[in-house]
């Protein structure tokens, strides 16, 4: 029974997730994301604000600007976005800001940074790995955001918007083809249906034959295939009343995750006489592994426009299905394969008013309701074989409330409270015995204090504090009944902004108290070591942001930004401490020990000390037509992937780069680009266990040329 828990572990750690997909390059007309004078609108407070009065530290790219710097997914926003750094394990999408993040997996682990889509909280991690859709925006928020956007924001949030139908006809189509046969086909039209009925939809459709080499089958791997469509229609039953009725799905097909290499030739089989290939784009793998996902769903949003606020009310509907297969030994030999199907249903329902007051208080409050549940099976096959199910469902409401108060014309005060109440329900077992069967709640008071001063019209500085909650979970990977508490962060900051003549800075300085970390850990349980999930780091965060847009001129224009994070353990007694096997000449004979240890005081994992991007844009009018130069440089100086600091991923310099041609008219665009023109080799995800250390290489450079219609 031991044998089998440990192996379902592994395979739990090592496997669960899934993508999804959307994808479309922005279109060449102007974005309404933007206000008359080109500054970014974003609702961080839930009310639509310029990018430089609202006091967060704030990452906000409109769609255009991210096609540009060849940012067409969720994956790489870290090129654009310093402190944000996006893993994917296994098929988890797993972001980490300012070294806040996670590495746990399995039925109700939860994420750290919560993510929206149209207001729509997006609550799986096996459904946050999508490609870019008709965007509008993006707005990455850094620090907890506790009060307003609630559960799972103790890293930040990420909000994702898409363009609303319009009154207007349009369409745009798109194509492009590059390396590894990189097939990439977009659609999106927008049409009114009557005076107060408009609509739209995108399609997209990629594909490509992989970048990895499986040396075994002579094959390629970190293949993908994707569909998606998402379609919007707009009711406005009056001039103060609207309704906008979403669906979605997706197909997904992608096996990069578990395209995986030893790192330095660390795998188990090596004590077998297995030599695995140097090539950093080779693999060794007796079972091609297999990522398929289904999402689809639905929201409704109704808005009500009073004289002095507005009610708003989000329901959505979400399921996802990924089915996935893995070689958890990473090697030729046939130990251990993991097939792992999951289903997840979820409804989240969101009420609140919004104030317009023409006095110098104004306010939000709302309330929150959110079911899950997932259910997963795990069937293990090779040397030995073993089976689990598990269900965990979870529900979960929520009150808030924030007020403003404008002391002066320059001053101003916030003050925000949240109430949030959780119950998980946990069962699990083997077939024909469960294991557990339990449930908890969890209460948690989250708050926000922010005061704000205003230097002139074109500045402010700001101070904040603020408290983030993660919810509590199970060890149901490892069928134990007993609850992990939830997490929090107390997070400290302070920030500058201005908009000068269309100079525009953001920078802000952080310090978090972080504490009731959910980490793996190793324990004697009486018949040897056992891995169980529980509250057992605490960690001290501190650091500096900066971002900046200079308008060098009309047709020259940078924007860029930098990161540096100090974030270590404070207090991680009992971190799994992965070294390699050594015999007794010590040399590394294949596989890693694990024992309990202390990581107190070493690096926090997937955090880099230093990031930085810069991106460049330049118009250059022709006779016929204009051509558009862009490119975007992002540096990330290196990070380790395990509590004991063992396993680094070095650092690394991504350079993308396009070059478009736009006919007169603006109908036509043809282009050129490269991603990942140094040719940098890094791993997008790392295991370490007790097989050995793994690691899935991210693509290598690319190119390829896009013809792209506007109508």
């Amino acid at each position: 029974m031991l044998k089998k828990r440990l192996l379902l572990s592994v395979a739990f750690v090592a496997v669960l997730g899934a993508p999804a997909a959307f994808a479309q390059e922005a279109a060449a007309k102007s974005n309404s994301a933007l206000d008359e004078q080109g500054e970014i609108i974003v609702t961080a407070q839930r009310r639509s604000e310029r990018l430089t009065d609202v006091p967060i530290a704030i990452s906000a790219k409109t769609g255009e600007a991210l096609n540009a710097a060849g940012v067409t997914s969720a994956q790489n926003l870290g090129l654009v976005t310093p402190g944000l750094n996006y893993a994917v394990q296994g098929a988890f999408a797993q972001p980490t800001i300012r070294g806040i993040g996670t590495s746990v997996t399995g039925p109700g682990a939860d994420a750290n940074v919560s993510i929206y889509v149209d207001g729509v909280y997006q609550p799986s991690q096996t459904g946050n790995l999508f490609e870019f859709n008709n965007i509008e925006r993006i707005e990455v928020l850094k620090g907890p955001q506790g009060t307003l956007f609630g559960r799972n924001a103790t890293g930040g949030a990420i909000s994702v918007v898409t363009a609303d139908p319009g009154q207007d006809i349009s369409f745009k189509a798109g194509a492009s083809y590059g390396r590894f046969n990189q097939v990439r086909l977009d659609g999106y039209v927008n049409a009114p249906l009557s005076e107060n009925v408009a609509a739209n939809l995108s399609v997209q459709y990629g594909h490509n034959t992989g970048y990895v080499t499986n040396v075994m089958t002579n094959s390629k791997v970190a293949q993908a295939e994707s569909f998606a469509a998402r379609g919007k229609i707009k009711f406005d039953a009056s001039e103060t009343v609207s309704f906008v009725l979403a669906g979605n799905y997706s197909r997904t097909d992608d096996n990069s995750p578990f395209a995986v290499r030893p790192i330095d030739g660390n795998n188990i089989a090596r004590q077998f006489g297995v030599t695995f290939p140097s090539g950093f784009y080779e693999v060794a793998l007796d079972q091609t592994p297999s990522i398929i996902t289904k999402q689809y769903g639905a929201s409704l949003t109704a808005k009500i426009d009073l004289d002095a606020g507005t009610i708003t009310s989000i329901s959505s509907y979400q399921r996802i299905e990924p089915n996935l297969v893995s070689d958890i030994d990473n090697s030729p030999l046939f130990l251990a394969t993991a097939r792992i199907p999951t289903e997840e249903d979820n409804f989240t329902q969101e009420l609140n008013y919004s104030s317009d007051f023409d006095g110098p208080i104004n306010f939000i409050a709302g309330a929150f309701y959110y079911n899950d549940k997932t259910t997963t099976d795990l069937f293990i096959t090779g040397a030995s074989t073993a089976s689990i199910l598990t269900s965990v469902k979870t529900v979960a409401e929520s009150a808030y409330g924030e007020i403003n108060y404008d002391l002066s014309p320059e001053l101003t005060l916030t003050g925000g409270l949240r109430f949030s109440s959780e119950e998980k329900s946990a069962r699990g077992g083997i077939p024909g015995l469960e294991l557990v069967n339990d449930s908890t709640r969890w209460n948690s008071w989250t708050p926000r204090a922010v005061i704000r001063y205003k230097l002139d019209p074109a500045s402010s500085i700001y101070a904040s504090y603020s408290r983030g909650f993660k919810s509590g979970n199970y060890n149901i990977v490892f069928l134990s009944p007993t609850p992990v508490e939830p997490e929090t962060v107390d997070a400290f900051e302070i920030g500058y902004k201005q908009n000068r003549g269309g100079v525009i800075i953001n920078t802000s300085a952080f310090y978090y108290k972080y504490n009731q970390i959910q980490v793996q850990i190793q324990t004697n349980s009486g018949s040897g070591l056992a891995t169980i999930l529980q509250n057992a780091a605490s960690a001290e965060i501190y650091g500096a942001d900066f971002e900046f847009t200079l308008p060098v001129s009309e047709a020259f224009s940078l924007q860029g930004g930098a990161a540096w994070t100090h974030a270590r353990y404070k207090d991680f007694k009992g971190a799994i401490i992965t070294r390699p096997l050594r015999n007794a000449s010590g040399v590394a004979i294949g596989g890693n020990s694990q024992g309990p240890g202390d990581a107190s005081g070493k690096d926090m994992i997937r955090t880099p000390e230093f990031t930085a991007n810069l991106s460049g844009t330049y118009n250059v009018p022709l006779a016929d037509g204009e051509l558009q130069l862009s490119a975007n440089g992002s540096y990330n100086s290196g990070f380790f992937w395990d509590p004991a600091n063992v396993v680094e991923e070095g650092d690394y310099f991504i350079l993308n780069a396009r070059v478009s041609w736009l006919s007169p008219d603006k109908h036509y665009r043809l282009s050129v680009f490269g991603e990942n023109l140094t040719d940098a080799k890094y791993h997008f995800y790392v295991n370490n266990t007790s097989t050995g250390n793994s690691g899935a290489p991210a693509r290598p450079w690319s190119a390829s040329a896009a013809i792209n219609v506007y109508f």
